[in-house]
């Protein structure tokens, strides 16, 4: 291989390597931040009351993703304790 496919399979596998650890993290902020706007800002915002069973299933559908997050972190700390 010369120098610059080195180059570019290093810059290939950092950017990996950074999609692997932030892009959990991020579904959950995302996940966290959507329960919060519709279900907490809009509602003030609009002086209204919230819908419950439609908030119910937001809060259902972000679960996998908090889910695979914990797990995650599960997998992690039982890894550094070996």
């Amino acid at each position: 291989m010369n120098w610059l496919t080195r180059k570019l399979s290093a810059i290939t596998d950092a950017g990996i390597c950074f999609a692997r650890k932030t892009w959990r993290p991020l579904m959950g902020w995302s996940a966290a931040l959507a329960v919060t706007v519709n279900g907490v800002i809009i509602p003030l915002v609009n002086r209204e009351t919230v819908d419950l069973s439609t908030l119910a299933l937001l809060i259902t559908a972000c679960a996998p993703l908090f889910a695979v997050r914990a797990i995650e972190k599960h997998k992690s700390a039982k890894l550094e304790a070996e």
